[in-house]
């Protein structure tokens, strides 16, 4: 999930900022490089709640 969250997201913030040229994979590997550490702890603590949160509607409604 955290692979595939960064690299979408890298992929639109540097294509919108820096178009597609020269160098465009290697900033884009870059970012992605960047951003994967972050959105994996992030994901390691929000998919929990979220599993919680959902069960607590689903039993609710």
């Amino acid at each position: 999930m955290s692979i595939l969250m960064s690299g979408v997201i890298s992929f639109i913030i540097i294509s919108y900022e820096e178009g597609f040229s020269n160098g465009f994979f290697m900033k884009f590997l870059g970012a992605w490089k960047f951003s994967f550490p972050f959105s994996f702890v992030v994901a390691q603590f929000v998919t929990p709640l979220v599993r919680k949160f959902t069960m607590l509607i689903v039993k609710t409604g």
